[in-house]
This record gives structure tokens, sequence and C-alpha cells, in this order.
């Protein structure tokens, strides 16, 4: 966080709670295979940039598996965004800013960045990546 930007502990305390019973909700959904549940914790803009035939053409020529035909943010959230956070766990959050945060798993030096969540009209929302 900037220099401008200060996070109090107890603020810390709330947004870690806050988003990690957000992931509880997420996982759920991914569990049960339930896109309309997870769709309504995705803020817009991640949605609207999902929905793009270019961005879906585009990843589905970047997955492992070939021959997979990604044309809706239903199909991105079944083929790319559930098997990439399966059975891995979040161990803290990352503030950027005070509106945005990662949520990370330490591995050794490293932290693995499973998700990102925004504050939209003071509720975290998942923040899906783009491919820039």
């Amino acid at each position: 966080v900037s220099t401008e930007e200060e996070i109090s502990i107890d603020t810390f305390t709330k947004d870690k709670t806050d988003i990690l019973n957000l992931i509880d909700l997420i996982e759920d959904a991914m569990k049960t295979g339930n896109y309309q549940k997870w769709l309504s914790y995705v803020e817009t803009s991640s949605i609207k940039y999902w929905q793009n035939p270019k961005n879906l053409k585009e990843i589905e020529s970047r997955l492992p598996v070939k021959g997979l035909k990604i044309s809706s943010i239903q199909d991105y959230f079944k083929y790319v965004f559930v098997p990439a956070r399966t059975n891995h766990t979040v161990d803290e959050i990352r503030y950027i800013s005070s509106s945005l945060v990662k949520a990370v798993q330490f591995k050794g030096e490293n932290d693995i960045i499973y998700y990102t969540f925004e504050k939209v009209n003071d509720k975290w929302m998942l923040k899906l990546d783009t491919l820039s």
C-alpha cells in the first residue's frame, strides 16, 4: 500500500475475515459447479471482459488441454477458473491499495496469487485476471 494510504489493524482484520468468508463461498460454488452463484461474486468489469469473444478465444488458445472450446464466461468458469484454484489454500491477503487485495498462498520464498478482490460500494468482489 502506498504511503498515502494506511490500513489500520482493525481494517485489515475485518477485510481479511470478509475476504476469507467470500473465498469459502466461491469455493462452495466451484465444488458444486454453481456458475450463477459464482457469477454473483464477480465484479462487473470482469464479467464484461470475459464475455468478450476475443478474450475467450485468446484464453482458449492458451489452455494446456487443446481442443476445449471457451465460448462463454461460463466455460471460463468451468475450464479455466475452477481448475486453477481447486485444492489450493489461501494463507494471507496482500493489499495493493485500500480497495484492491490479492489472496495468496505461501510457497517458500514466493507467494502464489489465487484471487484478486476489489472493494466495490464497500463490498469485496472477485476481480478476474485479464490476459494483458
